[in-house]
């Protein structure tokens, strides 16, 4: 019998593989709107595309974090 733990970090385990598409991430976390196109624009992802939550926040962090002006 697995303990509370394990099956906690299993459950975690499971949303992170879920994939949704990127709009309902945005949505789920609440995105602006002008962030979620720079986003999109750096990842080169296209509407509709299906990533896990994990990917989602990685790619909104490193937009963020970003340095301004881009690499000149």
């Amino acid at each position: 019998m697995k303990d509370k733990d394990t099956v906690m970090a299993e459950s975690s385990e499971d949303k992170k593989k879920v994939q949704l598409t990127i709009e309902e991430h945005a949505k789920q976390f609440n995105l602006a709107a002008p962030v979620f196109a720079g986003v999109m624009e750096q990842s080169k992802w296209f509407a509709g595309k299906r990533i896990t939550e994990t990917e989602f926040k990685k790619a909104v962090e490193a937009f963020l974090n970003a340095p301004q002006g881009g690499n000149k």
